[in-house]
């Protein structure tokens, strides 16, 4: 694993989640920049190398955050079985894979998120609302994602090497 990438982003990442993300809002809603980083690390580098990278960034927003301990390790988790299905499809473009990702990825971060926050104790508003937020957060989330994907990409994706085997 990349670890003197990962880690350290994931670290700042949670900064920047924690402090400026909520300032930045379209539709109301502002992007899970977690959620992203992990969905296309996933993608690029594998769900092995990324499942380190999760307790970093949930229990780090759990620290920091207003929210309760493990409800973002909760949220995050599914992030990993999608990046299972996606190594397990023989797809060759991880682009699209990335974005089904990070859709689906901020559906079920919003979703256990917000069952995680009403069992601890937090106030979620109406059932309803939350009808309404998800999918613009899947949206803005897949955008951003679709953005940083080709970066990430170029920068931290796996080389095969002369006598290694690539899976189709």
């Amino acid at each position: 694993m990349i670890w003197y990438v990962g880690a350290p982003l994931t670290a700042l990442l949670v900064l920047l989640q924690v402090s400026a993300a909520p300032a930045f809002t379209y539709g109301g809603v502002h992007a899970d920049l977690l959620v992203v980083w992990l969905g296309c690390w996933a993608t690029v580098r594998g769900r092995q190398e990324t499942m380190p990278l999760l307790p970093i960034a949930g229990l780090g927003l759990g620290l920091l955050g207003g929210e309760p301990l493990g409800a973002s390790l909760l949220a995050l988790l599914p992030i990993v079985g999608l990046a299972a299905l996606v190594e397990a499809s023989p797809l060759r473009g991880r682009f699209g894979a990335a974005l089904v990702t990070v859709l689906a990825g901020s559906l079920c971060y919003t979703f256990i998120h917000a069952a995680a926050s009403l069992a601890g104790g937090s106030g979620g508003g109406p059932p309803l609302n939350l009808l309404r937020v998800a999918p613009r957060a899947a949206i803005l989330d897949a955008i951003t994602a679709a953005v940083w994907f080709w970066p990430l990409r170029l920068a931290c994706g796996r080389h095969v090497r002369g006598g290694e085997f690539r899976r189709l």
